[in-house]
């Protein structure tokens, strides 16, 4: 049985090889992360008396990715792309539409 070691010339070479792909793939795997641009929204929903609300739906118009508040009524959202609209929905409340006119605003 052969050894494969990195002493001969052919050997090295296949490896250089292997590593220039390997870094090519991942530059290629990270220049698609960039593109996407997820951008995290953050917030908390609470009634009119201040209280927070738990298991609010909020949800990114026209897609299915979403998010429910927590026990603080707090949610965390990842969004792509512009002029994002939130759709928070609640049982025994009003459907509300927010639209995203800043990195940290809703209106």
């Amino acid at each position: 049985m052969k050894k494969w070691t990195t002493e001969s010339p052919s050997n090295y070479l296949a490896i250089r090889r292997y590593a220039y792909l390997l870094i090519i793939f991942l530059c290629i795997i990270n220049i698609g992360g960039v593109s996407a641009q997820n951008l995290p929204i953050t917030g908390k929903v609470v009634d009119m008396s201040g209280e927070p609300l738990i298991g609010v739906n909020v949800l990114q118009k026209g897609t299915t990715n979403g998010s429910i508040t927590d026990i603080n009524g707090e949610y965390s959202i990842s969004v792509s792309g512009k002029n994002v609209v939130l759709v928070f929905s609640y049982i025994g409340y009003l459907h509300r539409k927010f639209r995203q006119v800043s990195k940290t605003r809703l209106m």
